[in-house]
C-alpha cells in the first residue's frame, strides 16, 4: 500500500469518523513525514548535507526521520495495514530512498562515523549497488588498510555511477596509490603510528625508538638507518605527501620530481643519525631534526 492509497484511507476514514483520533493521529504523521522527506531530499540534492543529517537524526539523535519513519512503519505492519509478508523493512522503496539520502549525505560531509555506518549498511541490504553506501564501504576497508578490496569496491562503485563519477573516481585513485604504498617500505609502520598521525606524534615516535635502537645501545645500524629514512619522509610535509600519494622519495626507480634519484643521496654506506636538539639524552651526538616540524530525481513519498 503506498502512501496516495493509505492517505485516501485515512481520509474516507475522517470524512465517516470526522472525530476518529487514529486516523487524525495516522493523518497528521503521514503528512509530516512526507513533508520531512521531501525536505532531506532537497537538502541533499542541494549540498547541505549536514543540515539534512540533522532533519534525518534529530537533535541529539531523538526524533529524527528516520526513527519516525521506521515507527510509523512499524505500527501500520502491527496494525495490519501492511502485510507481514510483505517485509516491508526490508523492501519499502521510501525507506531505501531515505536510508541513501542519509548515507549519501554522510559520506559528502565526511562523516563516517557509527551513525553514517547504520544509513550505509542498511542500504547495503537493500541495494548492493548503490554508490554512496559501496563508497562507505571503501572507506572502512581503507581505514582498515584492506587496500585491495577498497580499489575493488570503489570500481563498483564507479562502473553503478556509469564510470562518470568524478568523486568516486578520485577515491578510486587515491586507493590505488596507497595499495601501491602498501607494497612499498611501510614508513608509518617503521616508526609505529597511524598514517594520519601529526607531526607531534611523528616526532614522540622517532624519539623513542631512536632511543632504543641506536646503535650505542646495543641497537643495529641497520635499524637506525630505517627510522632515520622513515622520519626523513614522514616529517617534511611535501615529501610525506608525495609518499601518501605513491611516491617513495627513497626509491630511485620509483620516485617523480626528484629526477629519479634519491634526494637524500648517500651516506658513505653508512646512516646519520637524525637526532635531538641540542644532543642525543644520555650523550649520544647528533644534530637537530631536520624540516622542523546521483542526483536530480524527484522524491515520491510512500510507505512501500
Amino acid at each position: 500500500m503506498n502512501s496516495d492509497t493509505y492517505a485516501s484511507h485515512l481520509k474516507q476514514c475522517l470524512h465517516y469518523d470526522p472525530d476518529s483520533k487514529p486516523c487524525k493521529k495516522m493523518h497528521k504523521l503521514l503528512r509530516t513525514l512526507s513533508k520531512d522527506s521531501v525536505k532531506l531530499n532537497n537538502f541533499v540534492e542541494g549540498g547541505s548535507n549536514r543540515r539534512g543529517l540533522l532533519l534525518a537524526r534529530g537533535e541529539k539523535g531523538e526524533n529524527g526521520l528516520l526513527v519516525r519513519f521506521d515507527n510509523a512503519l512499524k505500527e501500520q505492519i502491527k496494525e495490519g495495514n501492511i502485510p507481514a509478508q510483505f517485509n516491508a523493512l526490508k523492501t519499502s522503496v521510501s525507506r531505501m530512498n531515505l536510508y541513501a539520502l542519509v548515507c549519501r549525505a554522510g559520506v559528502a560531509a565526511n562523516e563516517l562515523g557509527a551513525k553514517t555506518a547504520e544509513a550505509c549498511n542498511v542500504i547495503l541490504e537493500m541495494d548492493p549497488e548503490d554508490e554512496s553506501a559501496l563508497v562507505f564501504k571503501a572507506e572502512k576497508l581503507l581505514k582498515e588498510e584492506q587496500y585491495d578490496q577498497a580499489v575493488a569496491v570503489l570500481q563498483k562503485a564507479f562502473e553503478a555511477s556509469g564510470r562518470s563519477s568524478q568523486d568516486i573516481m578520485n577515491r578510486l585513485q587515491k586507493a590505488q596509490r596507497l595499495l601501491k604504498v602498501s607494497k612499498q617500505k611501510d614508513y608509518y609502520k617503521v616508526l609505529d603510528v597511524p598514517r594520519d598521525a601529526d607531526e607531534r606524534t611523528i616526532k614522540k615516535a622517532f624519539r623513542r625508538l631512536a632511543k632504543k635502537n641506536h646503535p650505542d645501545v646495543g641497537g643495529s645500524e641497520e635499524k637506525m638507518a630505517q627510522l632515520n629514512e622513515a622520519y626523513e619522509v614522514l616529517s617534511d610535509p611535501k615529501l610525506r605527501e608525495q609518499y601518501d600519494n605513491g611516491h617513495d622519495p627513497n626509491d630511485p626507480t620509483g620516485g617523480q620530481g626528484h629526477g629519479g634519484g634519491n634526494p637524500f643521496g648517500h651516506h658513505g654506506g653508512g646512516f646519520q643519525f637524525q637526532g635531538f636538539p641540542g644532543g642525543f639524552p644520555g650523550g649520544f651526538p647528533g644534530g637537530g631534526f631536520p624540516g622542523g616540524g546521483g542526483g536530480g530525481q524527484k522524491f515520491h513519498f510512500q510507505f512501500q
